[in-house]
């Protein structure tokens, strides 16, 4: 969903406003009410839309019934969902409070009672808590475990992100803050992307770094409407680049600079100008952040290495090696994924690689990957990773030499929390 409460808040009637005007004002005054026609064009153009916003916005009542006016109610296109008993309710008797109409539920009512929690669980309970953790040290809260939450997370998930933090170089073996993870804390970005910027800073490739950070902080960049697919995906072919996906985001955004920022060429290139724009503003606000700790911006030039080293430098454990028998398989957990059909390195299938997260569609994909050098993660992840010992390891662990310093599905003792064994 764009950003509506910056586009469409504007001169909006307060609650009591509201109350005075009838049900059709009432509909026109909400935010959303604005982005109607952009609303129905999405759902024309996409199969499964996702609409975010904040309470207020009129997303709950009215999403659904734009779409009926619009006569989707005759394609089978209207599905609504709600994960939890007090949000099911909420919703239907919120929209029946502005127009008639019935509720249907798409779900038994054995489902309702017994499968569906009485409410949403709180997201410090369900996300990861690096980021959480890195800025409670920064502000000097060291015992995370005995801290007085408001909803306690489960002290294991804690724990993980202290380990991330710790192979991350932001943490020192006590559990304290470094020199490294102070800096990563100035950053409003999740700890991987923080390291893999300051990292950038030591190789001499912060400029390029800064603009695939920006890049990965946007949505969807390209779009692909249905009636012209097949000439999206030739104007997509003309950015990829052979070291990855990180590498074709640089290769966008630098065009879209020699064409002076402009939006006809996004245009034609089936490019989401407001993704650029957002990108760009991302990007101002980084650098604002580095000049004034003086880190310095260089551009690594046509030395892709530097470029690669950087991004496995923060995301060395989501490392991704090539199966004989099909896709690929996470190093840490042993995960089977796939490389996804729209990335530059989908037609080439390299042996190693380093993805930004994973997606789950018809199978486990990996987004935004880049192409590494399995030496890199040993040289660049010391805390996690070790050469193998050659003499306990089959004839195909012999031919990688790589192991992860510890895994969550082995027994705690093989954990390596604070200092490496041996």
């Amino acid at each position: 969903m764009p950003e509506w409460k910056k586009d469409a808040f504007g001169n909006t009637p307060t609650l009591g406003q509201r109350s005075k005007l009838s049900i059709q004002e009432q509909r026109e005054s909400l935010p959303i009410y604005k982005l109607k026609t952009e609303l129905i064009q999405a759902v024309h153009d996409n199969q499964v839309l996702v609409v975010i916003g904040e309470t207020g916005s009129g997303k709950t009542t009215q999403v659904t019934q734009y779409l009926a006016e619009a006569g989707y109610t005759t394609k089978g296109k209207i599905g609504c969902t709600q994960p939890r008993r007090v949000a099911a309710t909420s919703r239907a008797g919120r929209a029946g409070r502005t127009g008639p109409g019935k509720c249907y539920r798409l779900y038994t009512e054995s489902a309702y009672r017994n499968e569906m929690p009485p409410t949403s669980i709180p997201e410090i309970q369900r996300s990861n808590l690096a980021t959480t953790t890195l800025t409670m040290k920064a502000m000097g809260i060291n015992d995370l475990l005995s801290f007085d939450f408001m909803d306690p997370p489960q002290p294991q998930a804690l724990i993980s992100a202290m380990e991330q933090l710790y192979s991350l170089g932001a943490l020192d073996e006590e559990g304290l803050l470094t020199n490294l993870g102070r800096k990563m804390a100035e950053f409003p970005l999740e700890p991987p992307l923080s390291k893999m910027l300051l990292a950038s800073v030591d190789l001499g490739c912060s400029d390029e770094i800064l603009t695939m950070i920006a890049m990965i902080q946007t949505d969807n960049v390209f779009y692909r409407p249905r009636e012209k697919q097949a000439q999206a995906d030739q104007k997509r072919a003309k950015f990829f680049q052979p070291e990855g996906d990180h590498f074709t985001l640089l290769a966008v955004y630098e065009a879209w600079k020699a064409k002076n920022f402009s939006g006809p060429w996004c245009s034609e290139n089936f490019i989401q100008s407001r993704s650029l724009r957002r990108a760009q503003d991302v990007r101002k606000q980084l650098l604002s952040i580095m000049d004034k700790h003086k880190l310095d911006v260089v551009s690594a030039g046509k030395n892709f290495t530097k470029i690669r080293k950087a991004i496995t430098a923060g995301f060395f454990f989501h490392g991704a090696r090539k199966d004989p028998q099909e896709g690929y398989r996470t190093l840490v957990e042993n995960q089977p994924v796939y490389i996804h059909p729209g990335s530059a390195l989908f037609q080439r299938q390299p042996d190693w690689v380093i993805y930004h997260d994973l997606v789950m569609t018809t199978k486990e994909y990996m987004r935004q990957v880049t192409v590494i050098d399995p030496k890199w993660l040993v040289e660049l992840a010391p805390r996690f990773f070790k050469v193998a010992d050659p003499t306990h390891m089959s004839k195909r662990k012999r031919q990688e030499r790589i192991e992860p310093l510890y895994d969550r599905y082995h027994e705690p003792n093989s954990w390596r929390l604070s200092k490496r064994r041996g």
